[in-house]
C-alpha cells in the first residue's frame, strides 16, 4: 500500500472528531482520549471514522469490531 494514500498516516484528532460526531463525543474522555480497553469505545471509534471518512453508517452487533 502506498503510504501517500493512507488517510490514517497521521494521528486522528479525537477532539475534532467529537465535534463532528455526537456518538463519538459520548465516549471521548474529558482528557481527549479514547479508552482502548473498552470494546464499546473501540467500536464507536471505528464507526465514527467510517462515517466521517467514507460516508458509511454501520449497525453492528456489540461483539463485532472489538479487540479480543
Amino acid at each position: 500500500m502506498n503510504s501517500d494514500k493512507n488517510i490514517y498516516k497521521k494521528d486522528v484528532n479525537f477532539t475534532e472528531l467529537a465535534s463532528q460526531d455526537v456518538e463519538f463525543r459520548s465516549i471521548l474522555k474529558p482528557n481527549g482520549q479514547v479508552d482502548f480497553s473498552d470494546p464499546e469505545s473501540v467500536q464507536q471509534l471505528t464507526k465514527s471514522l467510517l462515517k466521517r471518512d467514507f460516508g458509511l453508517k454501520l449497525a453492528l452487533p456489540p461483539d463485532r469490531l472489538c479487540p479480543a
